[in-house]
């Protein structure tokens, strides 16, 4: 356990568990005389020690405080951190504040303090805070529908196709960093012009490959709203769209068709004349995955994609066998002196009768129930090596010899081997 370390040894503890390191994804990293203002945050003279801000300002921000061991984490501290979650919350909707002094942390999502592991975590950890546990599909239709009636009877949209463009064009936005939270009560002209602001500098790259985005822009700039001075529907509204967007985002996604979700809802609302498309169930198209006996290694072609049912749920399964999103965005936003390169050739993964009494998913929903704890595909490959489980030459090595890779925090690597020991794999 650290004992009587200076603020500025704290801090350079802090950076290297965290893991805070520029990455073309997110400014981090630590400091004693970087400010605010510095990092973005104009006219804020105030002193952050650490920082995890990305480019995206839809995903989530972290600002750490640090104190000397012999400080105490009290009150004070806590409004110390408190007051820059306040400031990172200027420009980010999700922010969590960390306050570290070497041996004690304390977490805040938000201004609320949570539970977290008594030991610092990877920034990852923390970042996953705000990730939404599950997905209610009956749940985003009913949104939907809510969104559908309120487009149509408060802000008077009578066009079908105009209430699903300007819906799925603030879904876009808000995944594009509109923090559209941040515009409510603002009125309707700034919370208009946000999206299609957003919408324009955000797919300014896919613009040049598809003229058909610029005619979605100015489809949205046409809509015509008979009302737009009810601010509680445009509250309402925002707060629909942005549930639906983190429920979209979330680690708990399984390749739910949300565009076909959207269609189908929205086509209740035709004339059975204007009816007639239809969407593969769900259930069809994880099953037409299984028996094409493709893996994450694949390209996946629909041709005749539609709403893109197929392609979403390969995508979705591929992420899963890749051992999560989390695992799959902390590889792709590190920098190449800070992570593995995976490579992986599914046909030389022979199992050990160890491996077939299990598998991650099991591992993973195993810990969760019994510790609370969220482990990835990566930590538990580790334990696993540890345990003489996982010899396997080709299994997630590192092509650079100075790459490095997160390592299995102690109350993980605890977690998981109880659960290697349940099933009966140790």
């Amino acid at each position: 356990m650290a004992k009587n370390l200076t603020e500025d040894a704290v801090r350079d503890l802090a950076r290297n568990i965290l893991g805070l390191a520029d990455s073309d994804a997110a400014r981090a990293g630590v400091g004693q005389l970087t400010t605010f203002n510095q990092l973005g945050f104009a006219g804020v003279a105030d002193k952050p020690d650490g920082w995890h801000l990305p480019k995206n300002k839809a995903d989530v921000a972290l600002v750490l405080e640090t104190k000397a061991t012999r400080i105490a984490l009290g009150k004070a501290q806590v409004d110390e951190v408190l007051k820059n979650v306040r400031i990172v919350q200027t420009q980010y909707e999700k922010v969590v504040g960390v306050l570290y002094n070497g041996e004690d942390v304390r977490v805040f999502k938000g201004e609320e303090e949570v539970k977290t592991p008594d030991k610092l975590q990877h920034v990852g950890y923390y970042l996953s805070l705000y990730i939404v546990d599950n997905i209610d599909k009956e749940r985003i239709y009913q949104l939907t529908a809510r969104i559908n009636n309120c487009l149509h009877f408060e802000f008077g949209i009578k066009n079908l196709y105009h209430r699903m463009i300007f819906t799925a064009c603030a879904l876009v936005a808000e995944r594009y960093g509109a923090g559209l939270k941040r515009l409510k009560d603002l009125g309707y002209e700034t919370f208009h012009t946000a999206i299609h602001s957003t919408l324009a500098k955000s797919l300014i790259a896919s613009r040049k490959q598809n003229a058909k985005i610029d005619i979605l822009l100015e489809e949205y700039s046409d809509i015509k709203m008979n009302s737009t001075d009810n601010q509680k529907a445009i509250n309402d509204f925002i707060d629909w769209v942005v549930e639906i967007s983190e429920c979209v985002n979330s680690n708990e996604w399984r390749g739910e068709d949300v565009m076909g979700i959207f269609f189908n809802e929205f086509n209740r609302y035709k004339k059975k004349s204007e009816s007639g498309q239809i969407f593969t169930p769900e259930h069809i198209t994880g099953f037409m995955y299984k028996i094409l006996e493709v893996n994450m290694d694949d390209c996946i072609l629909d041709a005749t994609c539609g709403s893109g049912g197929f392609l979403v749920k390969a995508m979705a399964n591929m992420i899963r066998e890749a051992g999560g999103m989390e695992t799959v965005c902390l590889l792709s936003k590190l920098n190449a002196k800070q992570h593995i390169e995976v490579d992986i050739h599914m046909d030389e993964l022979d199992l050990t009768d160890a491996e077939k009494k299990a598998t991650y998913s099991e591992i993973k929903e195993y810990v969760l129930e019994h510790t609370g704890l969220k482990v990835s595909s990566l930590y538990i490959a580790q334990v696993k090596q540890k345990c003489g489980i996982i010899e396997r030459e080709n299994y997630n090595k590192p092509k650079s010899d100075d790459a490095k890779q997160p390592q299995c925090p102690p109350d993980k690597e605890k977690a998981i081997k109880e659960a290697l020991k349940h099933f009966g794999m140790i």
